[in-house]
């Protein structure tokens, strides 16, 4: 299973040695979820443009 949305982010540059933000970034937020069952704990995977930024473990999966 998959849930996917788009998430801004403020993004900030240096002017003068200041920050100053500029116009908004946005970039693609995706949780994919791996079920492979009740004997092996449930996976959640964390895709930020297409990389991999965090893997979460659950419980236990569910049976067919």
């Amino acid at each position: 299973m998959r849930d996917e949305w788009e998430e801004e982010v403020a993004a900030v540059r240096r002017v003068d040695g200041a920050p100053a933000r500029t116009d908004a970034v946005y970039r693609t937020i995706a949780i994919w979820t791996y079920d492979f069952g009740p004997n092996v704990f449930v996976r959640f995977v964390r895709i930020e443009d297409g990389r991999v930024t965090r893997v979460h473990t659950g419980s236990y999966g569910y049976g067919k």
